[in-house]
């Protein structure tokens, strides 16, 4: 099989945290699998209020199997695990205590295969949460987690050609990374992260009969335009472009709101030099049915010589109408706008209405 583009992985490496081989232990073996059990089909929140409740039973101590072993069934069911985790912990105290779960000298000493034999004796461990203890741990090297839901997608990102079915298929295409597969699982999670933050989200909107499109990164606003039909952004690998018509409610809201009452301080983070950003942090103090001409926004930034430079300014706004570049106006004239002279004459109309 001839080795896949490594041109991805290599740009994913340059923008993420590396994989980390610092082995540094902040609680026992115990205390990880017990955290894993109560922790299983829960939402991050969930799991962190019940295993916080879990901990609580130590009083002030770090848990321990003989201590949790001495914990009743109630006890165990009252702080919100269920019927089957409260019986997965008492199985992971008594095989703590007879040996079958090592502590960390000793598993440090044992291979992969045979710390997943031991821990998958205990009720409610599988292979899995054991190779996330291998891999997050013992930072093991070689551990290729290929049922992991997460490393198959980002996988599938990574690789594009490299294709596959079922975990299995997945299993020898990491053969070309034998030795460093461990590594090459956290760059499959880092790239499902990055889908998520490089994504280009298109919300239609409209205002006086306008037709426009706000594009967000995240909940971040970096452009506004005034139709549909613009060329769009290029969205940084691995993000995508997608439109959203459940979020026009929220923004339209938020558009209506800004144009009347001044845009808020989270949409002034703007990607812009620090000239442009003290400009539009100007413009946005122009209340509705005003304006003010390019000197006096020039002089309120103390730089009156500075017509051109806040002209300049007002026509890289990504985001007119948020900030309200159409209420600068020129000294006898309407000045420009990036969305044009009719427009403009439009927008201040309404707005003396």
């Amino acid at each position: 099989m001839k080795k896949p583009s490594t041109k991805n992985l290599m740009a994913l490496r340059k923008r993420v945290e590396p994989f980390s081989r610092e082995i540094k232990f902040d609680e026992s073996l115990f205390e990880s699998l017990a955290s894993a059990i109560c922790s299983q089909q829960l939402s991050l929140k969930a799991a962190a209020t019940i295993h916080s409740r879990f901990k609580a039973l130590f009083k002030n101590q770090k848990p321990e199997a003989e201590a949790a072993l001495k914990l009743t069934h109630a006890e165990l069911r009252a702080v919100g695990l269920s019927e089957a985790k409260a019986k997965a912990i008492r199985d992971l105290s008594e095989k703590t205590i007879s040996g079958i779960v090592p502590d960390d000298n000793l598993a440090m000493k044992l291979t992969d295969t045979e710390l997943i034999e031991r821990l998958t004796q205990v009720r409610g461990i599988g292979k899995w949460t054991v190779e996330m203890i291998l891999i997050f741990r013992y930072k093991r090297p070689d551990v290729w987690p290929v049922d992991d839901l997460g490393v198959q997608k980002g996988f599938r990102l990574l690789f594009p050609e490299l294709k596959f079915k079922t975990a299995k298929d997945l299993q020898p295409l990491a053969d070309f990374w034998a030795g460093n597969r461990s590594e090459l699982a956290w760059y499959c999670w880092r790239a499902i992260e990055e889908l998520e933050v490089q994504t280009l989200t298109a919300v239609p909107l409209a205002w006086q009969q306008r037709k426009l499109l706000l594009w967000l990164q995240g909940d971040k606003i970096i452009r506004l335009d005034f139709s549909r039909s613009e060329k769009k952004p290029k969205p940084i690998w691995p993000g995508v472009i997608k439109t959203s018509k459940t979020e026009t409610k929220k923004w339209q809201k938020i558009l209506e709101h800004s144009l009347k009452a001044g845009v808020s301080a989270e949409h002034l983070q703007l990607t812009g030099t620090p000239f442009q950003q003290q400009v539009w942090a100007a413009i946005a103090t122009i209340t509705w049915g005003k304006t003010k001409t390019y000197q006096e926004i020039a002089e309120m930034l103390g730089n009156p010589k500075g017509v051109r430079a806040v002209a300049g300014a007002c026509g890289a706004n990504p985001t007119p109408l948020l900030i309200p570049c159409h209420r600068v106006v020129g000294v006898g004239n309407l000045g420009g706008f990036s969305g044009g002279l009719p427009l403009k004459r439009m927008l201040l109309a309404a707005e003396k209405r």
